[in-house]
């Protein structure tokens, strides 16, 4: 490397240049080539021409094949940076010398590897997944579609800035210093974890093992800043508490600002855009105006809180299960929040659960849960999720599922328990089991205490579902409902008639009903009479013949109404559906929709993410589109 720096002089270049102090370079070329400059430096010089060698992989294809013109598998940087389609991949054979049939081939292995081409991915993107794949040893076996989840994984961190600024706020002030003291338990855990973080990955780059360096950023940004504590901001920000929302403020920006400092090296241009946006303070800006020379993050023994680390860490244990006792009832939506009790063996596992149950309640959709010692607090009607042998978690279920069903389903578990039971006794009582190590004794004597403890668990949950069948069902207030007042007559549609469908009740009044048709059917030929009814809290589309409900809308800022066909049909849709109604008063339920969707901004605003500004710009927008094709009041 000498000769670069105009060597035989004594140039001011190689004085300061030479010798250097790494090398990088390809186990391939190291004893021809690498070998070479340290006989040449050692000879002229008299000295190493570096102290360190560090050798890449050698990229191949996601088969582990060497990449070669013949077989259509060499990947361009540049075609995944930018993106390429499966004809412009064909195009690429053709400018070298290869053989007709040998193109032929080759175009074959592109279609399979690249059916629909490769997508624009981006430098970021390539740069982070080659550097994750360090881990591989000496080939990389490059698969294009990690590139791409990479690239998605760059929209999501694009999306928590952007969901950050609009929660800091246009007058918001970037902290000069951040203390632990007084702070929310999720902000300190937060913190601790940024800190770990930073902790692992200045010695995994000190020891030049790059994969796990972006592992902990990759698992710092995704698992505990964007899955966990973004969503522990959202009810705080909804709160009244001022102090907490300031913490709460302040600690979401370090978090962003520290991470994409010690995400730069692997992501640069991303990190550069998006730390421009941050808010800092002015001191700080005009010292470091570019993230580049900002400095590399060190950890801060201060926010180190390992305790706090494993008690969130075991509520995201008790989060999982319930969420899966969640998905296993079919509760899916967010608007069914059940209550849940956690049943401890003990006061030292409810000091540990405790003071994060609150945080539990917020990441598993549930409306509260409540820690308890003895199981006689909880009410009956429960389904049952034992995390462990110390933790069972009990879900209120009642007036949400079939309780005959649920003690099918129970009873099933129970029965498989015992096959499990009785499978482990038989290992036990085996002559040769004396010969076991303890270890393996002690890990069996633990799954039958857990196994009993679930036993338990389900069997008393059966008994609380069959005493549900048992209860008289509670009696029908059908005088109430004759009483209840007829709705008001709006300008847009004729008075609904007397009669109303047998789920308007409460608040829930009626403003538009009338005849329409929808297709359905495997390709949308079968006609279907429906009845429409709008009210003031959702819009229904029923069967005329029974009544049964088969499809609707809530009212709310997302959603969209337009007319398709002037006088014939309009469109209806969410971001999670869309359905077309056919009827010659079109444009009259377009109108009154679009009137009555944006009813409550308060409401909407309690759980649209970002609030009232979020709501209220998707409201904007709306009146817009309404404007545009002709609506006018």
């Amino acid at each position: 490397p000498f000769s670069s720096f105009k060597w035989p002089r004594e140039t001011d270049d190689l004085k300061a240049f030479f010798p250097t102090q790494l090398l990088e370079t390809g186990h391939d070329i190291l004893f021809f080539w690498v070998a070479r400059m340290v006989m040449m430096s050692r000879c002229l010089m008299g000295v190493l021409p570096f102290k360190e060698v560090f050798l890449h992989a050698m990229v191949r294809d996601a088969h582990g094949r060497k990449m070669s013109k013949s077989l259509g598998n060499v990947i361009d940087p540049i075609s995944v940076i930018e993106g390429i389609t499966l004809d412009g991949l064909h195009k690429s054979l053709q400018g070298g010398n290869l053989d007709p049939k040998e193109i032929k081939k080759a175009e074959e292995g592109q279609k399979a590897d690249f059916p629909d081409g490769i997508e624009e991915c981006g430098t970021d993107a390539l740069r982070f997944a080659l550097v994750a794949y360090t881990s591989q040893g000496r080939d990389v076996n490059l698969d294009v579609k990690r590139v791409v989840g990479y690239r998605h994984w760059c929209n999501k961190l694009f999306n928590a800035l952007r969901y950050a600024m609009m929660n800091l706020g246009d007058s918001y002030k970037a902290p000069e210093e951040l203390s632990p003291k007084d702070m929310p338990l999720s902000c300190k855990w937060i913190l601790s974890r940024l800190n770990n973080t930073i902790k692992s990955t200045v010695a995994a780059m000190d020891e030049y093992q790059f994969s796990p360096a972006t592992t902990a950023i990759y698992s710092f940004w995704q698992y505990d800043l964007c899955d966990v504590f973004i969503e522990l901001v959202k009810p705080v920000m909804a709160s009244d508490d001022e102090k907490e929302k300031k913490q709460t403020r302040d600690t979401l920006w370090a978090c962003l600002e520290v991470g994409l400092r010690l995400l730069h090296p692997f992501m640069p241009f991303l990190t550069e855009e998006l730390w421009q946006r941050l808010p800092k303070a002015e001191a700080y800006a005009k010292e470091f105006p570019s993230i580049t020379i900002a400095p590399y993050p060190t950890c801060s023994e201060e926010f180190l809180f390992a305790d706090l680390e494993n008690k969130m860490t075991y509520s995201s244990v008790v989060t999982n299960k319930i969420r899966s006792l969640r998905q296993n009832y079919g509760l899916t939506s967010n608007k069914q929040r059940p209550d849940v009790w956690l049943l401890c063996n003990d006061q030292a596992t409810l000091d540990k659960v405790g003071p994060v149950s609150a945080y539990v309640a917020t990441l598993s959709t549930s409306n509260k849960v409540t820690c308890v010692l003895s199981s006689a607090e909880i009410p009956e009607g429960c389904g049952v999720a034992p995390v462990d042998s110390q933790v069972t978690a009990y879900v209120l279920l009642a007036g949400l599922i079939d309780p005959a069903a649920e003690i099918k389903r129970l009873e099933k578990k129970v029965q498989a328990g015992a096959q499990a039971e009785k499978k482990l006794r038989d290992k036990m009582n085996m002559p040769d089991y004396a010969k076991t190590p303890q270890k393996f004794k002690d890990a069996d004597n633990d799954k039958l205490k857990d196994l009993a403890t679930e036993k338990a668990g389900l069997e008393e949950a059966i008994e609380g579902f069959k005493k549900i069948l048992a209860a008289p069902p509670a009696p029908k207030k059908e005088e109430e409902a004759a009483k209840a007042p007829s709705p008001k007559k709006e300008e847009e549609a004729p008075a609904p008639a007397d009669s109303e469908p047998w789920f308007v009740e409460g608040e829930n009044k009626i403003i538009k009903k009338g005849d329409v048709t929808k297709y359905s059917g495997f390709l949308g030929m079968m006609a279907k009479k429906r009845l429409l009814v709008l009210t003031n809290l959702r819009l229904v589309y029923l069967d005329p013949s029974d009544m049964t409900i088969k499809g609707e809308f809530i009212l709310q800022p997302r959603l969209e109404v337009s007319v398709k066909e002037p006088n014939k049909s309009f469109v209806v849709k969410t971001p999670e559906k869309e359905r077309v109604f056919y009827t010659p008063d079109a444009a009259a339920w377009a109108k009154v929709i679009y009137k009555h969707e944006m009813c409550d901004l308060n409401y909407w605003a309690s759980l649209e993410e970002g609030g009232a500004q979020a709501v209220q710009q998707k409201i904007n927008e709306q009146i817009q589109r309404a404007t545009d094709a002709g609506y006018t009041g």
